[in-house]
């Protein structure tokens, strides 16, 4: 959610508001090895790629200069071994408050060799570069991630 500065997390405790997370339990296995995992679901992507905030007045949505404006803020530093981000909104402390160097060194690993790659201008006009690759965004948003904070 952090990574694409989406904002609007809400879950069971805001079922007055209409949560739009879930966790479900899967059965994975035959028997007589099944076990079970948790499987995230988020369904309303719609604050995504725009500005994070805490207020209506300070966030956004699908606004890719507002997206990469935030960016070099993404990651502000390292405390107690803990990545500290300058992302906020929704529930911020749930999604931000307790992530490790090493878990955020292993996901920029896995981003880094995972994305797609096409030619031209991508959602909400996201320039891309040169060679077709991703959305410089992104790729900058990657950049900025976690992974890198221990220099910092």
């Amino acid at each position: 959610m952090m990574l694409l500065s989406n904002w609007d997390a809400k879950d069971r405790r805001d079922v007055a508001r209409g949560s739009n997370t879930a966790i479900f339990e899967h059965r994975v296995g035959r028997w007589p090895r099944i076990h079970h995992e948790a499987r995230y679901l988020l369904t309303d992507w719609g604050g995504a790629m725009g500005k994070w905030g805490s207020t209506i007045v300070t966030r956004g949505r699908w606004d890719v200069d507002g997206f990469e404006a935030q960016t070099p803020q993404f990651v502000t530093g390292v405390v107690d071994g803990r990545v500290a981000f300058g992302y906020t909104g929704q529930r911020t402390a749930d999604i931000a408050g307790d992530i490790q160097v090493a878990h955020a060194r292993w996901f920029h690993g896995y981003a880094s060799r995972n994305h797609r790659t096409t030619a031209g201008r991508g959602p909400a006009g996201q320039r891309r570069d040169r060679r077709g690759g991703e959305p410089l965004c992104w790729r900058d948003r990657r950049a900025h991630q976690p992974a890198r904070a221990s220099a910092r």
